[in-house]
């Protein structure tokens, strides 16, 4: 599995530290190598307010691309929002 978590460093209210925004299951042979391509919506970036409406603030966003074998681990990337 390959998956894409992401914390959202300056939100304004409280957020998960670690928030699964994506996945993909790949099976691979023992050796096999592939690209794979994830998409994550800019709403997976966001949260649902008091109101349960969706809100999506502008701010830095902290993203880890991991695998099912190294799920806390992975290559970090960060990423800006902007209104």
């Amino acid at each position: 599995m390959l998956a894409i978590v992401q914390r959202d460093l300056v939100a304004s209210r409280t957020r998960p530290a670690r928030e699964l925004v994506a996945f993909v299951k790949v099976r691979l042979e023992p050796g096999e190598q592939r690209n794979v391509r994830l998409s994550i919506p800019a709403e997976r970036l966001g949260f649902m307010d008091e109101d349960a409406m969706p809100v999506q603030e502008p701010g830095e966003h902290r993203l880890w691309v991991t695998t099912g074998a190294d799920p806390l681990g992975g290559t970090v990337l960060d990423l800006v929002v902007v209104a």
